[in-house]
């Protein structure tokens, strides 16, 4: 029996680095420029930057174990092959589309990967009409209320607000 367990745990271990590993190699294939935004942060840098003040928001950001945040103005700053790599792992792997949203040229995109009940990662995916790109990686231990209670001051993200309240209200293909 302990034989199976550390088996199933091996593997399962083994997929969750698999995932990880899609948006790692995204941001290790896109070279260093003045022309891509890029940020990398722990989730023990996010305690430690948050300090004591506020506590409302502590309790999200012990949930969060990593985020990753990439930028350009124009997408043709950001290696092709990097992005069509990127696209089709994450579609081809656990993650699975949440929502999907078009505004004139603008189009967002949010992917999440379940761990049993939880929500052990978030990915928002943001092209603008204009040529821009911002794609944005949260790692941790979420429920579909954090995720919806997310308020970030970045364009596109506004489309968490639009949606359903219940999971269970969302459209599946």
């Amino acid at each position: 029996m302990k034989t199976i367990l550390c088996l199933v745990l091996a593997i399962a271990s083994l997929n969750l680095n698999a995932q990880n590993q899609i948006i790692q190699s995204f941001f290790d294939a896109v070279p260093e420029s003045e022309d891509i935004f890029r940020l990398e942060i722990s989730g023990s840098i996010l305690k430690f930057a948050l300090g004591d003040e506020a506590e409302g928001e502590r309790k999200l950001v012990n949930k969060i174990k990593a985020i990753r945040l990439m930028g350009a103005d124009q997408s043709t700053d950001l290696p092709s092959y990097a992005l069509g790599k990127l696209t089709k792992g994450l579609r081809s792997s656990t993650f699975e589309p949440l929502a999907e949203f078009r505004d004139g040229g603008d189009k967002v995109e949010f992917m999440i990967r379940e761990n049993g009940k939880y929500i052990s990662d978030f990915v928002a995916r943001i092209q603008d009409g204009d040529g821009g790109f911002f794609f944005f990686s949260i790692e941790g231990n979420f429920s579909y209320d954090d995720i919806q209670g997310l308020d970030l001051d970045i364009d596109g993200m506004d489309h968490l607000k639009k949606l359903p309240k219940d999971r269970k209200e969302l459209p599946r293909a």
